[in-house]
């Protein structure tokens, strides 16, 4: 998002927990489910949340997610790897 002096603004205009929420429950959604998008969305939301938790443990933000995004079955899909250079 940028402003009238050109700069930047690291401001998200809507929180990460809504959007990862969002992602997760329109995943469940009988129009996503018959559409066959459902579980894209919900793979989605998981993936955001994984990379948002990083910033979780540092500290920079706090993220509610529907609890069972974070069941073992669910989460046992993903695999997270950090690359240093």
């Amino acid at each position: 998002m940028s402003t009238s002096s050109g700069a930047i603004s690291l401001t998200p205009r809507i929180p990460p927990n809504d959007e990862v929420s969002f992602l997760w429950r329109s995943g469940s959604a009988k129009w996503a489910l018959w559409a066959g998008e459902g579980k894209a969305l919900q793979d989605a939301a998981t993936a955001m949340f994984l990379s948002l938790e990083a910033l979780q443990k540092k500290g920079f933000l706090t993220l509610t997610v529907p609890t069972d995004m974070l069941e073992a079955s669910n989460l046992s899909h993903f695999q997270t790897q950090e690359k240093t250079k």
